[in-house]
């Protein structure tokens, strides 16, 4: 998301030395020398930082710059993919209520009310990252997006931050079912949720056929504190994957084949499917 084209002075803002200490984890342009990326080390070997200026190495900084902007293009990718589905039936962006799982800083939500969007908008991450979201708000002027603290609940199946009975037009989840133990039960609990349309990005593995789950403990879970049976990241096959969005109620399951970042080699096993399910 290029933060340039709102004439915003940053530095008024926020100090470099701290807008440069935050964690980022989606891509923005904030401006000619500061750029931030999503998931670097993915692209990048040795890379531990999501935000660069230009004076780190010119090396490093073109190259993070360039996977910034092939994942800034494939976001626009899937949202024009998301609002051609919205406008095919028969809803109109302006009146649709939105909610984003995993949602980080808001980089979709954001987007999303950029383009017309004025419905409810909801975003649920268990990280604390308000002093982003609060920087953002004054860079782009987009206050009316609620955050809340929450999570996916993996022993009861339930996403909390929600209510009981909460519904949206829209509900978007990406690269997050993969790094929970239990993703049939997402699925179905996100379906729930789902009034008319979900964008789902999903990593799943090489499985050639059948409806497998390949489960792996990662560091990661150590670090949120995520206890046996809940510590595992999983891939779940394609074959699997669409057959539990038709038991979950989606009509049409498309894909959106435009997923564009060269993968280094440790990565590839993350074989990403984007897809836009219809109820």
């Amino acid at each position: 998301m290029d933060l340039r084209k709102y004439n915003q002075n940053i530095s008024s803002l926020i100090s470099e030395k701290e807008l440069l200490s935050l964690w980022w984890y989606q891509p923005f342009i904030f401006s000619e020398s500061i750029i931030s990326g999503a998931a670097p080390s993915a692209f990048m070997k040795g890379m531990k930082k999501t935000i660069v200026e230009r004076n780190i190495d010119k090396d490093v900084f073109t190259r993070f710059q360039h996977f910034s902007n092939c994942m800034i293009s494939t976001y626009e990718d899937w949202l024009r993919a998301l609002i051609q589905e919205i406008n095919f039936n028969g809803q109109h962006l302006h009146a649709t209520s939105v909610f984003e799982l995993a949602c980080n800083t808001g980089y979709f939500l954001m987007r999303l009310r950029e383009e017309g969007g004025a419905g409810k908008y909801v975003g649920i991450d268990k990280a604390d990252l308000s002093v982003q979201r609060s920087l953002l708000k004054k860079i782009t002027g987009i206050n009316d997006i609620e955050y809340r603290p929450g999570k996916w609940l993996a022993d009861s199946h339930l996403i909390e931050g929600l209510s009981s009975d909460e519904q949206y037009d829209v509900v978007i989840c990406n690269s997050f079912i993969e790094h929970i133990s239990n993703p049939l039960n997402l699925i179905n609990e996100l379906a729930k949720r789902t009034r008319r349309i979900m964008l789902l990005n999903v990593s799943v593995g090489y499985f050639q056929h059948g409806f497998q789950i390949k489960y792996k403990h990662m560091p990661h879970h150590d670090k949120w504190g995520d206890q046996f049976p809940y510590f595992f990241d999983t891939r779940i096959s394609r074959k699997l994957l669409l057959y539990s969005l038709e038991k979950c109620g989606f009509k049409k399951v498309a894909e959106v084949k435009n997923f564009r970042l060269p993968l280094r080699w440790s990565f590839r096993s993350l074989r990403y499917m984007t897809l836009i399910c219809v109820k």
